[in-house]
């Protein structure tokens, strides 16, 4: 089922963000990213604003500005905002 498939792409990404939050890598923003969009997906959009803004944080201080994924973040947490009223 898609809830099933949704409920094993959280935990993965949940592991994967876990891990990169241990090593500080630069690739956290994008996990999350990545969780969010999950998040959305389910119409879960509470939980998916708090992580879309705890990406595009990290993505605006981090060093090597990655703007794709910011315009990516931006858009969606738009999208959620429209949504959520």
């Amino acid at each position: 089922s898609y809830q099933r498939k949704f409920d094993k792409a959280e935990e993965i990404l949940r592991k994967a963000i876990s891990i990169r939050e241990k090593n500080n890598s630069p690739d956290l923003p994008v996990a999350l990213l990545n969780l969010g969009k999950v998040y959305a997906d389910q119409k879960k959009l509470s939980q998916a604003q708090v992580i879309y803004e705890k990406a595009f944080e990290l993505f605006v201080i981090s060093e090597d500005k990655n703007f794709e994924a910011i315009i990516r973040v931006v858009s969606n947490l738009t999208l959620i905002y429209e949504d959520i009223g």
